[in-house]
């Protein structure tokens, strides 16, 4: 079969996708942006992929993705609202959006995820909007099956990753309680989603997932302490200071600690599925233990919340949205062989001498996998999965951090004089905030404009 798969970057759409394709089927994901982050990049660059960044899942570039598919899983959503971002355009106008491209193009199979207690009228836009997304597609004339998870557990998670991260990093847990949570393994979800697009099963349901452990989420999370062997003293603190640190984590943090609402879900308990009238075959219902064991296996690599998390460290890119991969480079192109996935880059004209030996002496410094490109060197499958063109690219230098963000001219060389730490990273911090960052940024086109009379120039500098 060949499937579709909005939000194929996520936790849900990535595991779907990997095993779609161990299956031997095609899959076509599709994104609003570039994602650079471990899970997204796994899945992109392997065989029987084609990747689509549609920005607002634009109704005819989503049905021209949908072309020639079998079915589609509407993975898409947002736990937090940033900028346009927001729930009503993600979950519901993207819905709506992704619905009529599929009628366009006569794909009438349709998965979509939802949440356990997505319901109308309950205060919470989050649960309010996936509720709202589900009533659009009950109401088309598609074949669907909605699926409505719990809290989820897995690689590339945000319970775990998270989880581990904070006990790695603070003094203390600060715990919010006896609330009891059926954690779900995205396997689990993952074979209900394939026996429902592939299988032909569960047409016109609306299900509820939850795992087959029921704990509290302190007793979990201590459970994830014990698997990462951190001892650190549990406090239960109000709801409310929750609250104000999810507000406070959405505001900092370039991905939240924990979001507003997470908090609510966690308020109400995530054991029991509201408006969700059928279920499972037995084959189907979830078994994979909430365990010691299984967190084991599915734990991150065992690093710490940095400075690179918080958003005035990190400062996202705001150049432009993301550049549409091409379908006939997306499993076309071999890559090339000095791009390391998982590390940041530096990518700079090795046409000109004087941009070599710059990038050269950063690299000297480099800490950990940080490395230097030139653009010369990289194929158009991955220049334009980097969402760099090649006008990009020749007017000036870019950097490219673990979770796919940007940074242009000065931004990069500041990034990159961080990333030498001691004294470069001082330096790189005054290039890249005001007052200073606007010298620096003046200083960096003066550069760019005159660098074909600099030493090391070449006649190409000169174009």
């Amino acid at each position: 079969m060949k499937v579709a798969i909005t939000g194929y970057s996520g936790f849900v759409g990535g595991n779907l996708a990997l095993e779609l394709l161990a299956q031997g089927h095609e899959v076509v994901g599709i994104s609003r942006g570039v994602d650079q982050r471990n899970l997204s990049r796994r899945v992109s660059n392997l065989p029987g992929i084609t990747i689509c960044q549609v920005a607002d899942f634009e109704i005819d570039q989503l049905a021209l993705a949908f072309d020639g598919c079998n079915a589609v899983v509407h993975c898409a959503g947002i736990n937090r609202e940033i900028g346009d971002q927001t729930y009503d355009s993600v979950h519901i106008r993207g819905t709506r959006n992704v619905v009529l491209a599929m009628e366009k193009c006569k794909v009438d199979r349709l998965c979509f995820i939802s949440f356990l207690r997505a319901r109308p009228n309950c205060g919470s836009r989050y649960h309010e909007s996936k509720w709202a997304a589900e009533e659009i597609i009950r109401g088309s004339k598609l074949d669907w099956t909605i699926l409505k998870p719990g809290m989820m557990f897995g690689t590339g998670d945000h319970m775990l990753d998270h989880l581990s991260r904070a006990l790695r990093t603070f003094p203390v847990y600060l715990g919010i309680g006896d609330r009891q949570v059926r954690p779900l393994a995205v396997e689990d979800l993952v074979a209900v989603i394939i026996a429902s697009i592939v299988g032909g099963r569960n047409s016109m349901r609306t299900l509820g997932l939850v795992g087959p452990s029921e704990l509290g989420f302190d007793q979990a999370a201590r459970l994830v302490a014990r698997a990462t062997s951190v001892r650190r003293p549990f406090i239960r603190v109000p709801i409310i200071f929750h609250y104000l640190l999810a507000k406070v984590s959405e505001l900092a943090m370039t991905v939240p600690l924990i979001s507003q609402a997470q908090v609510r879900i966690l308020r109400e308990e995530v054991i029991e599925a509201t408006c969700a009238p059928d279920f499972l075959d037995d084959d189907l219902i979830p078994a994979i233990e909430f365990s010691e064991h299984n967190i084991v296996s599915r734990l991150p690599s065992q690093v710490r919340y940095r400075l690179d998390d918080l958003r005035w460290f990190s400062a996202e890119s705001k150049i432009g949205q993301p550049k549409q991969l091409s379908a006939d480079l997306s499993d076309k192109e071999p890559r090339s062989n000095n791009l390391t996935l998982g590390g940041e880059l530096l990518i700079f004209d090795g046409d000109c001498g004087f941009c070599t030996a710059s990038a050269k002496w950063a690299n000297t410094k480099f800490q950990s996998r940080q490395q230097v490109v030139s653009y010369q060197s990289l194929s158009p499958r991955e220049l334009t999965g980097l969402g760099l063109t090649t006008a990009d690219v020749t007017s000036a230098a870019w950097w490219i951090d673990r979770a796919g963000n940007r940074f242009r001219g000065h931004l990069a060389i500041g990034r990159a004089l961080r990333a030498g730490g001691g004294f470069r990273r001082l330096v790189g911090v005054l290039f890249m905030y005001p007052p200073t960052s606007w010298i620096s940024k003046l200083g960096y086109s003066f550069l760019v404009k005159f660098r074909h009379k600099l030493p090391g120039s070449t006649e190409q500098c000169k174009l």
